[in-house]
Parts: C-alpha cells; sequence; structure tokens
C-alpha cells in the first residue's frame, strides 16, 4: 500500500532521469549545453577592419602662385555580422552595446553604438524529434569613425583596437564613464539586475583586421538535480526548499577568471520543491541562478558560495548545509543529495 502523501508526479519521481542527466554531463557536453544552459549564445562571427588614409587639401592663390596645405585623416571601417542562436527556455536579447577604444596611449573611446531594432529573438518548444531548435539572429553593421595615434597625429599607421560588445544591459551607458578603455575594464553589474531570461552578455577583442568573439553571461547556475529520501518507515521530507549563501553581489562586465569577491550576499531567495519527497527519489531539476565565485578551495579568508537544502522530518526542520566547489563564469553545477536522517547526509556534486 502506498503512504499518504507520496509524490505524484511521475517526472519528479522518474528513477532514471538524474542518472541520465548525470551520464549526459559526463560523457557529452554538447548535449549538457542544449539541455540545461541559459545561453543565448551570441557570436560575433567577423569583426572585419579597413583603415583608409583620406587626404584634403586647401588651395589659395598668391601672387599668381599655388599654395597647398594638406591634412590626412584614417578612417577606420569596421564591418560586423553577429548572429545568435536560442535553445530551449526562451532567452531574449534585447539591446546591444558596441564600444571601439584605440589600443595606444590613454586607450580612448573611439566609437559606441547601442542597437535596440530588430535584437529579440526567443526560443522555442522543442520539436517531436527533440532536436533543439536554433533560431538565428543576424545583422549586418558598419561603423566608420577617425582614428588617431596616440600623440594626436594622423601619420599613417594605425594601431590596433580593441572592440567591446555588452548585450541586455538594462541601464544606458555613458560615454563619459566610460571614456577610457581601463573604465570599461573597471565596469561592474550588479546581479541584483541581472535576468536568467534575458542575462547580460559581454565579450571582446582586440583586432587589426579579422576576428571572432563569443558573448557569454556572467550568471552561473546550481541545478538541484536529485533528492533521495533513505529515512526508514515511509517518513517524508516535507516542505523541501533550497537556497544559496555568500553570494556574490556584483562582477566585472569583462571579466572571466579570478572571481574572488571582497564581499558577499548571506543569502539568497528560498526556492521550494515541486513536493514532498517521499519513496522515490525526486528530480526537480531546480535552478538557482548566481555570479561567479571561483575561490579555490584551498584559499583562507574568501567565503565560498554553498548551498543549503530545508525540509521538516517528523514535523521538526532540519537543515543541511553543501559546501559548493568554484564557480567559474557561465557554468553549471548539478547537486544530488541523500537524507538518511536528520544529521545523516551525502552529496554527489558534477
Amino acid at each position: 500500500m502506498e503512504p499518504k502523501g507520496r509524490n505524484k508526479n511521475p517526472l519528479a519521481q522518474s528513477p532514471g532521469l538524474g542518472t541520465l542527466l548525470k551520464k549526459l554531463c559526463a560523457e557529452s557536453s554538447t548535449v549538457l549545453l542544449l539541455s540545461t544552459n541559459i545561453i543565448p549564445a551570441l557570436t560575433v562571427q567577423s569583426c572585419q577592419r579597413e583603415d583608409i588614409l583620406v587626404t584634403t587639401s586647401d588651395h589659395e592663390e598668391d601672387n599668381g602662385e599655388n599654395s597647398s596645405d594638406s591634412t590626412s585623416t584614417i578612417l577606420s571601417n569596421i564591418t560586423v555580422d553577429y548572429f545568435a542562436k536560442c535553445k530551449l527556455e526562451d532567452p531574449v536579447i534585447e539591446k546591444l552595446d558596441i564600444f571601439i577604444y584605440d589600443t595606444e596611449g590613454t586607450r580612448p573611446l573611439l566609437s559606441h553604438q547601442t542597437l535596440t531594432d530588430g535584437l529579440t529573438i526567443r526560443g522555442a518548444a522543442l520539436p517531436q524529434d527533440n532536436r533543439p531548435p536554433e533560431i538565428p539572429l543576424q545583422g549586418h553593421l558598419k561603423l566608420t569613425f577617425p582614428l588617431q595615434t596616440s600623440s594626436g597625429t594622423n601619420d599613417g599607421n594605425s594601431s590596433e583596437i580593441a572592440i567591446v560588445f555588452i548585450a541586455n544591459c538594462p541601464k544606458a551607458l555613458s560615454d563619459e564613464a566610460l571614456a577610457r578603455y581601463d573604465s570599461m575594464n573597471l565596469l561592474e553589474f550588479p546581479f541584483t539586475d541581472d535576468r536568467p531570461e534575458a542575462p547580460l552578455l559581454s565579450g571582446t577583442a582586440t583586432i587589426s583586421a579579422d576576428c571572432q568573439i563569443e558573448l557569454t553571461p556572467l550568471l552561473s547556475r546550481v541545478i538541484i538535480a536529485a533528492v533521495t529520501n533513505g529515512l526508514s518507515g515511509y517518513e517524508l521530507l516535507e516542505d523541501p526548499q533550497v537556497l544559496l549563501h555568500d553570494l556574490t553581489p556584483s562582477a566585472k562586465v569583462l571579466q572571466y577568471e579570478e572571481f574572488r569577491p571582497v564581499e558577499t550576499t548571506e543569502s539568497g531567495t528560498p526556492q521550494p520543491l515541486p513536493c514532498d519527497v517521499g519513496f522515490y527519489t525526486q528530480y526537480p531539476n531546480l535552478s538557482l541562478y548566481c555570479y561567479p565565485n571561483d575561490t579555490p578551495e584551498t584559499t583562507l579568508g574568501t567565503p565560498r558560495t554553498s548551498l543549503e537544502f530545508i525540509c521538516k522530518i517528523k514535523g521538526v526542520e532540519c537543515s543541511f548545509p553543501i559546501t559548493l566547489p568554484p564557480i567559474p563564469r557561465n557554468s553549471i553545477t548539478c547537486v544530488e543529495l541523500t537524507v538518511n536522517g536528520p544529521s545523516d547526509y551525502s552529496t554527489d556534486i558534477y
């Protein structure tokens, strides 16, 4: 006879789903990205640069003689071809900011363009053959601006330029505040303003002729893949919920490693599991989002982001803290938990 209160959701109880997810994670990183990632992958397929030396002359007549003063300007033409691919979860690209900086001297801002029209893309439901849909967003953009050397004069020898792409920034980006590339490197974005459905994306490269740039989100993801009830006597794990602790409150937009927060947010918002955990393992596939904190496990003094599972056993609230590994930018960490008693539990993290 099935105990009262037993989970009824066949997807939540499916005994093979967590095993399959773990197998896919271990054997096929491509499948994992298509199955669980939040990314609306935006790739600048081609970023080509062509510099043209333009010379202008002013003619004046003096006593029947012609005199000529010439000025030279380097016009840099940047041609950008970009596309995006949506996977499963209805991601959105709403805005794209393109910054171009000189790489010499004070590395000043040369150009800033903001695109909003025609950028929104959305995913779609999986077709019956379970192949993830790819909905391309394509665009062609040509930017032309005068390029100067670090001395402030055009000498016909153009330097490399740095190009920065930022997508889905909900606030206007000030040219005055970002007038130098060093300022762009210091630009931070608060976690509370980021959105999984339209995450902040960024990418940068230094180019002289042609390059390809992939834009990635700051957001990382912790997935509660499976929860197993090992209690005896048909006891339930009642009112289960999970939350993250020691969250990174902000991160630099152009940073890709060595995220070491100097301060942290104590706790995130608790998220309930679909139902009580009974005889069958529950596979909630519940996602908690955070900014990266890749502090090595051997480093002392900087708290790492951690997970807490909370439930009631025989009416008594029990807490199960879970230490997480370092969390890089744009990463997925899957957690499986087995509870055998109020203070007896084990985890499998991959």
